[in-house]
């Protein structure tokens, strides 16, 4: 997906072991998600977690509501 407003910013450098093919269908699904919910002008942060394992992400646009976000992952 072209998306030219889109941004990515990362608070530091991050190394994982991790399923390369995995690991790029999620960042691709996150990107997407956050350009089609939110639009192409917004921007995707990440980076290592201070003290622990892991990384979180996020963007720039609104919350999912308290009241979806127990819905997020029914299928």
């Amino acid at each position: 997906m072209d998306s030219p407003h889109a941004n990515i910013k990362l608070t530091d450098d991050c190394t994982f072991k991790a399923d390369k093919s995995r690991t790029k269908q999620i960042f691709e699904n996150l990107f997407r998600n956050a350009i089609e919910h939110e639009g192409e002008d917004i921007t995707v942060r990440g980076g290592p977690l201070p003290n622990a394992d892991g990384f979180p992400v996020g963007n720039s646009g609104p919350m999912i509501p308290k009241e979806n976000r127990d819905k997020i992952c029914d299928t």
